[in-house]
């Protein structure tokens, strides 16, 4: 079935420490962005940091961010966003969707499932 919605997983070697990037989420709940300049797109965004997924990794958070764009008749989007370190590696799973549509209901087992399978697999290439 197709959908408006999206699971995408990215691994890196950050520079910020997850904690860091955690305390800047926390520090920040809700925020106005803007592109493009004069005539540009306005946003609001909030940002709520659930439990942490547990998994196999040295450290991990979550974060789900609603964008609302101050325009009406924009689509909003929600980005449900998990995060592991495994030694110096960053793990991220995210699943995003339209706000205003069925698919604004994050397929947590989905996105659980990838982001497990993931860290899994990057805890084998790393030795302990």
């Amino acid at each position: 079935q197709q959908t408006g919605a999206s699971l995408i997983v990215t691994v890196t070697r950050p520079v910020l420490s997850l904690r860091a990037r955690v305390d800047q989420l926390a520090g920040c709940a809700s925020f106005t962005v803007a592109t493009g300049g004069d005539g540009g797109q306005v946003a609001d965004v909030a940002v709520d940091l659930p439990p942490a997924p547990v998994v196999d990794a040295d450290d991990s958070y979550a974060v789900d961010q609603t964008v609302t764009p101050q325009s009406s008749g924009a689509s909003g989007t929600q980005t449900l966003t998990l995060v592991a370190r495994v030694a110096d590696v960053r793990v991220t799973a995210a699943w995003q969707g339209l706000v205003e549509t069925s698919d604004s209901t994050p397929d947590t087992q989905a996105l659980d499932t990838l982001f497990t399978a993931a860290v899994l697999k990057v805890r084998q290439k790393i030795p302990r």
